[in-house]
């Protein structure tokens, strides 16, 4: 959704990386975007959609960017043995089809992803396409950013499947970015009001998540190395790295918020709480703590929404993980309606019926 910078730079240049393998297909899924990719596709990408080597596919129903859900898309669309995610900032550099198949043809029972040195390349994944089916694809609870490809790898691992890191850094090429094109498609990013910030001590602060809408979000959020470096023994959270900061709770609390005449009112926790002030900071009337006001918009609300967005499927993530969870997505994935290179006559239905994934092709009449 609304990366067609990026795609100038790398689709065409991955398709041409790859074009002498010959049973490939690449399948580009527009998730609504607004930034005039299908324009792009018709003008530049054309002879390749000619030739069968590109689809394009067009979704119109999401109004919010949902990573797991539109990857769950894109592989249901997919008609090869192997299936790869690449995305829009992705090289995949020369051969890397070739790569992909001799790595496969050689072992069975694996699956390809990149190292923990290649955060920006987690989403890199190759699979079987039975493989995927049979884990039900990406965990579409994970409405947030990232963590649904570290929770792909570890259902694929619990799966008894054997993971191999892609070595080669020629196969290994990004556009680096910053975190805002991650997460500006997201619902939180477009609807936020402003972050209050309470200081508790020098590696924790309160945050409060202040929406247009009136909902809230509340948290206490730790900054893990000056933690650490507080107690030297204290247990820093991992998976394969530590994280620079976690939620003190198990999760966001969740409540309202509304304006008054000196300020504004909380209401979560099963608490009402009244802040005064409003330039810069409120202050809550009955002990003086001090709420400092972060607008939307700024340097620091983009890494508060960052977080954020994070620490919800990270969650689930170690959720599925402490339960060895492999299948996900019990009532379907990837579901819903899309157009098939320009033909706004004619649909496919992906959904999910008789207990299989299903597609049905329709006719606008």
């Amino acid at each position: 959704m609304n990366r067609t910078p990026h795609l100038r730079e790398t689709i065409a240049k991955n398709i041409r990386d790859n074009l002498d393998f010959g049973r490939l297909e690449f399948i580009l899924l527009d998730y609504n975007s607004s930034d005039g990719c299908e324009f792009f596709v018709k003008k530049e990408l054309g002879e390749f959609i000619e030739k069968g080597i590109l689809n394009y596919y067009k979704t119109t129903e999401p109004r919010f960017f949902h990573h797991s859900h539109s990857r769950n898309m894109a592989f249901r669309l997919a008609t090869g043995d192997l299936i790869c995610n690449v995305d829009a900032d992705n090289f995949t550099g020369f051969g890397f089809a070739y790569y992909l198949d001799k790595v496969f043809s050689e072992n069975e029972g694996i699956f390809l992803a990149t190292g923990r040195s290649c955060s920006d390349l987690f989403g890199r994944v190759t699979m079987r396409a039975s493989d995927f089916y049979n884990i039900r694809g990406y965990d579409e609870r994970m409405t947030g950013y990232g963590f649904e490809d570290l929770d792909l790898i570890n259902r694929l691992s619990s799966s008894g499947l054997k993971r191999i890191n892609i070595a080669d850094q020629s196969y290994l090429g990004v556009i680096r970015h910053g975190n805002w094109e991650r997460i500006c498609n997201k619902p939180e990013s477009m609807f936020l009001d402003s972050i209050l910030v309470k200081q508790i001590d020098f590696y924790s602060s309160l945050l409060i998540f202040l929406m247009k809408n009136g909902d809230l979000y509340s948290g206490t959020v730790l900054d893990n190395s000056c933690r650490h470096a507080a107690d030297p023994f204290a247990e820093l959270e991992s998976i394969d790295f530590p994280y620079e900061y976690s939620l003190l709770e198990e999760s966001w609390t969740t409540g309202h918020w509304d304006r008054d005449e000196d300020g504004i009112r909380l209401f979560y926790g099963g608490q009402t709480k009244s802040l005064r002030g409003g330039i810069s900071s409120y202050y809550l009337r009955d002990d003086s703590s001090t709420f400092f006001i972060v607008e939307s918009g700024t340097d620091m609300a983009e890494e508060g929404l960052f977080f954020q967005s994070q620490l919800f499927n990270r969650a689930i993530m170690r959720l599925n993980s402490a339960k060895k969870t492999e299948k996900v997505n019990a009532s379907g994935f990837g579901q819903g309606i899309v157009s098939r290179n320009f033909d706004d006559g004619h649909f496919i239905n992906l959904h999910y019926g008789n207990g299989i994934q299903m597609a049905t092709q329709f006719n606008l009449l």
